[in-house]
């Protein structure tokens, strides 16, 4: 039967943006469960019980992802975490970090962002849906968000998947990020747009721009906006322009928007039960 899992091991140094390397008296430092050995990825790769052990301080030099996870005789590992460390980077919008084991991102039968063993991007006339990125398939990981001021408002576990059709085919790729129980919360509880009542999302948006991706990128987001300031009672996806770095790899900007879906709808008129909406796609 059931088990049980191991404490998660926790960080004294929170993620976030630093103007030098962590060294010294600033090393980044892991509490360790009682009982418990954790073990300790740099790049970027679930912890395993062949990973390194912690047993000291972590000097981080350039930008970094480390993953902890607890393992304790008995029962099973803990929950990975994880947490970015951006050094000597300055940016003027809000930052989220995903992170997420490469395996996921790359694999060439499976990975989210992979073309696969039989896309040829010279020959091959797109929309490519033969590319392993077309399935869509969806994987656990990290998402830190920090605010204009670079303080960190989420850090949890996740699920993501890659989302769109022709935009696919575009290098930067536009993502679902999910809350889900498994991984930690069932929400994120941060009041993400600046626009909008709320406090909590089940889920969020990371949009390439679409058609405009290779353009203006805010052509979306305008549009949303110009509605929200006529008055009208129409539900909008609410956008903020943010910037996005993957297992610590700057990945560009990218528009927050707010999910399109029943629990959007749900949130927007007041509704208590979003499962009991219809809603119709053309």
């Amino acid at each position: 039967g059931f088990i049980g899992f191991a404490e998660k091991p926790s960080f004294d140094v929170p993620g976030g943006l630093y103007e030098r390397p962590l060294e010294g008296s600033n090393r980044v430092t892991i509490s360790v469960p009682l009982n418990s050995t954790v073990r300790y990825t740099l790049d970027g790769t679930d912890p395993t019980a062949d990973s390194p052990i912690y047993s000291e301080p972590l000097e981080i030099s350039k930008n970094t992802v480390v993953r902890a996870r607890a393992f304790r005789d008995g029962v099973e590992p803990s929950q990975v975490v994880s947490q970015t460390y951006l050094i000597s980077v300055y940016h003027t919008m809000p930052i989220v970090c995903i992170t997420t084991d490469p395996d996921n991102l790359w694999n060439d039968e499976t990975g989210m962002f992979a073309d696969g063993p039989t896309l040829n991007r010279d020959l091959d006339e797109r929309p490519w849906e033969h590319a392993t990125y077309w399935q869509k398939n969806e994987f656990g990981g990290w998402v830190e968000y920090y605010d204009k001021s670079g303080v960190q408002q989420i850090s949890q576990g996740m699920t993501f998947r890659v989302m769109g059709q022709f935009s696919l085919d575009m290098p930067q790729k536009s993502l679902y990020i999910k809350a889900d129980g498994q991984y930690g919360k069932s929400s994120f509880d941060y009041a993400l747009f600046d626009d909008r009542p709320y406090e909590s999302y089940a889920s969020f948006v990371l949009r390439n721009g679409g058609q405009d991706g290779l353009y203006s990128r805010v052509i979306d987001g305008m549009q949303a906006r110009l509605i929200d300031q006529s008055d009208s009672t129409v539900a909008t996806q609410a956008w903020k322009p943010v910037i996005v770095y993957i297992n610590g790899e700057y990945w560009g900007h990218y528009n927050m928007r707010q999910r399109a879906g029943v629990k959007t709808v749900a949130q927007h008129e007041g509704w208590d039960n979003p499962d009991d909406i219809d809603m119709l796609e053309s």
